[in-house]
């Protein structure tokens, strides 16, 4: 399958319940309690992209800051054409956050701009200490009475709390031939999941609730990709893939077309080379799972992909 260079962009939004987060609105949280929230910043990095048959891109050095008005990454031009799934970590990678080894940077010394520099709230507990992997903060409602009246902060950090999220799979979505976008979900209520937010006060450190809202990205789903996520037609194509009863069907295949069924470790399992303009593929001897259907163009570039429930 061809390869080319693509603008990648991941883009997380914070989502409480379903719904955009705002700050200051009050929601409620797994545990029934009203919240508001004033910020919720975390770094992500130990990025790895799987695209393309289970290539791996490890772009594990990089580090990003997340907040609720910045969470579009660029994450650069990069050589891929169809990505199949992200996993990343959150937190600051060891060797950046450390007082010693070669890469080692005192945070005086970084570009303002740099996600690793002094920021508003602060990130940074200090040179032996290290980097604050989330900071949030808000008000809970701490008498049952509908009034978030509280105020709470996490300042989570540590080494050991530098979780990994699963592995999960993507459907991007092609803006134009040079653009590729990953559209995903940061669900709050999930990661504040059995944190009593409205007792804890301010609590900073690496154990006790630090240490267990961290983990919760790693078993609570705080990472999704949402249900509508989908591949938009690039403007020289208005191809339409349906699946019904173990049938997949396109519409307006490109002349010299390709249509690929790949699982969602990106082996192909079944492919039909110059695909006629409007036609079909059955499934139903494949085994049950989640798959991508793709219509390829007659470079090897995906033009419409849905995430198919067999």
């Amino acid at each position: 399958m061809a390869q080319a260079q693509k603008n990648v962009f991941l883009k997380i939004s914070p989502k409480v319940s379903g719904a955009d987060l705002v700050i200051g609105t009050n929601y409620t949280d797994l545990q029934g309690v009203e919240f508001n929230l004033d910020h919720f910043n975390y770094y992500l990095s130990g990025l790895r992209i799987t695209h393309d048959g289970g290539q791996i891109l490890d772009m594990s050095q990089d580090v990003f800051l997340v907040k609720p008005d910045v969470h579009d990454l660029y994450l650069g031009y990069l050589n891929v054409t169809n990505i199949e799934s992200v996993q990343f970590n959150i937190g600051v990678p060891a060797n950046l956050n450390t007082a010693s080894g070669p890469d080692a940077i005192d945070i005086s010394l970084y570009p303002s701009d740099h996600p690793l520099s002094f920021q508003e709230p602060s990130m940074y507990w200090g040179w032996s200490a290290g980097y604050m992997f989330l900071v949030s903060g808000g008000y809970a409602d701490s008498n049952a009475d509908g009034i978030a009246d509280a105020y709470f902060e996490l300042h989570n950090l540590g080494g050991h709390n530098y979780v990994e999220t699963p592995n999960i799979p993507i459907v991007q979505t092609n803006v134009g031939n040079d653009q590729i976008d990953i559209y995903m979900d940061c669900n709050i209520e999930r990661w504040l999941k059995n944190v009593p937010i409205e007792t804890i006060g301010i609590m900073h450190g690496s154990l006790s609730y630090n240490e267990s809202s961290m983990y919760n990205v790693t078993t609570e789903s705080v990472f999704t990709q949402p249900l509508n996520a989908e591949t938009v037609e690039l403007n020289s194509s208005n191809s339409e893939i349906y699946y019904s009863s173990g049938m997949v069907f396109w519409k307006n295949m490109p002349s010299g077309g390709t249509a690929v069924l790949c699982d969602m470790t990106g082996k192909t399992v079944m492919h039909e080379t110059n695909a006629v303009k409007d036609g079909s593929m059955s499934v139903d001897e494949i085994s049950g799972g989640v798959y991508l259907f793709q219509v390829l163009d007659a470079s090897g570039v995906s033009v419409k992909t849905i995430k198919l429930f067999h």
